[in-house]
């Protein structure tokens, strides 16, 4: 576990970027994606001066390791420390190339990343912020992985995406537990994929997955891409009366945050065209920590109208049938 320092009577801000995704040729001069990218990392720098800056999955594809490098070169040169967690793309051509890219992230000295238990996936790590010596809150970074294969009640054998690993849920209780008995206020979990309960908060909160509700912060514009069964995440959330927030990344195009039975669910905003996405829903989360804990999560979304018109830059358009 590593501890980051609060500056005494100023607020901790973290910055987080999602699924930022690009291949070795939209990093190239002359792509339209790579001035859209630093130009939304730019403006969310200057506006909120972070402590710490983390992205919540696919940095790039398996494999592309100089997409990788040159994605680490642009946040080193913003002098703040930066830290990840994988997503299912960095994910999906095995465990071989995910640790070649943890190897190449952990040779950036601003870097925080942690390999964590190999039991749990990689990338299963604590990020502690204290003021001096007092615990304030606790960032659990972890590893959603990419895909399993289940059985249908057909009997069909179909692949889904992954969910939290039952060693993995019990890792956190206990890493959460051991946190509060320290003193730590509260804690929040951020890793890729959703969990399943982002399903029941989202039928909740857009009933038929089409409208809007005032009461919530965002929107839904695609089916939410968890693991298609029960988890148990929530219940493992809840018993820890510790994790107050849970951020992901992975649907581009949903970026809503709903207060669901006790816990804050939010998908964190996408940072660029990487992949696909919706220009207007293009940005930034940013989190806010003061002395007795997380105060305010919130997107920042940048606007980039100038640098898409002309491009023939594509839009994601979902279809609800």
């Amino acid at each position: 576990m590593k501890i980051l320092q609060k500056e005494k009577n100023k607020d901790f801000i973290v910055l987080n970027l999602s699924d930022p995704q690009m291949n070795g040729f939209e990093w190239e001069e002359g792509h339209p994606y790579r001035p859209i990218l630093e130009y939304t990392i730019d403006t969310l720098i200057q506006d909120n001066k972070p402590d710490l800056i983390t992205v919540t999955g696919d940095m790039a594809y398996p494999g592309q390791f100089d997409s990788y490098e040159t994605f680490a070169n642009l946040l080193d040169g913003y002098g703040i420390p930066w830290t990840v967690v994988w997503g299912n793309h960095d994910h999906q051509e095995g465990m071989e190339p995910v640790l070649k890219a943890a190897e190449l992230f952990k040779q950036h000295p601003l870097c925080l990343f942690e390999d964590g238990d190999p039991a749990y996936g990689n990338g299963n790590y604590i990020l502690a912020i204290q003021e001096g010596d007092t615990p304030i809150t606790a960032l659990f970074m972890i590893d959603s992985h990419n895909s399993v294969k289940i059985t249908l009640d057909s009997g069909e054998e179909k692949w889904v995406y992954d969910k939290l690993w039952p060693n993995q849920l019990d890792w956190i209780a206990q890493q959460a537990a051991a946190l509060k008995a320290k003193g730590y206020k509260d804690g929040i979990m951020l890793l890729h994929i959703p969990l399943f309960c982002y399903r029941a908060a989202a039928k909740m909160a857009f009933p038929g997955g089409r409208g809007g509700d005032s009461e919530i912060y965002g929107q839904q514009h695609e089916l939410i891409a968890s693991h298609p069964r029960e988890d148990g995440a929530l219940e493992m959330i809840q018993g820890t009366d510790f994790i107050s927030h849970v951020l992901a990344g992975h649907d581009h195009c949903n970026n809503f945050m709903i207060d669901y039975e006790g816990v804050k669910l939010m998908f964190a905003c996408k940072t660029g065209p990487g992949c696909y996405w919706q220009s207007a829903m293009n940005g930034g989360t940013i989190i806010t920590i003061g002395n007795n804990g997380i105060k305010d999560v919130h997107h920042q979304f940048v606007n980039v109208t100038h640098l898409v018109e002309g491009k023939g830059i594509n839009e994601f358009v979902y279809s609800w049938n």
